[in-house]
């Protein structure tokens, strides 16, 4: 049962329309009944709509990167323009996070250790790019132009075909 129809049976209950107890309706909607009477105090304080919604919906997380953080490490990326994610994030690391004579922009900043996916998405924002990447070999394509590729064959056809050759 959704949370819509619990709620509906809880105003109900509240309302008088339902004569049932906690307990039975935890039995009927798989909702422990701490959490059925945590809900319909809610719904006597918030109303429906408000019970339905999260609580943190709408509200920034409390990690998000402050704007004064991204204008910093910004500016940092330009002291390195062709340079990868990952060096990036290792150089940032070591320069900014972890040095001791940065303790104060560190403070100032509410600066922390990012993970390569927040560097990805700076990347994705900004348009930065990496250097070039290597592209990895397709099956039918040469493995190298000096040499021709090799039929490759299974471990039993090779057994089989060592066994009948002895």
């Amino acid at each position: 049962m959704d949370k819509k129809e619990v709620i509906n049976l809880l105003s109900k209950k509240l309302n008088g329309d339902l004569k049932i107890s906690y307990n039975h309706l935890g039995v009927l909607t798989n909702y422990s009944k701490r959490q059925l009477i945590r809900l319909s105090k809610s719904l006597n304080e918030k109303g429906i709509d408000s019970t339905l919604k999260h609580g943190n919906k709408g509200l920034a997380a409390h990690n998000r990167a402050s704007n004064d953080e991204i204008d910093l490490i910004v500016n940092f990326k330009k002291l390195y323009p062709n340079i990868t994610i990952a060096q990036f994030r290792d150089i940032y690391l070591e320069d900014i996070i972890f040095n001791s004579s940065r303790k104060e922009d560190i403070s100032k900043y509410n600066l922390k250790p990012r993970s390569i996916s927040f560097f990805q998405r700076l990347y994705k924002e900004y348009k930065w790019t990496s250097p070039i990447k290597h592209r990895s070999h397709k099956r039918d394509s040469p493995l190298h132009f000096l040499r021709e590729k090799r039929n490759s064959h299974s471990y039993l056809f090779r057994q089989t075909y060592y066994l009948q050759k002895s």
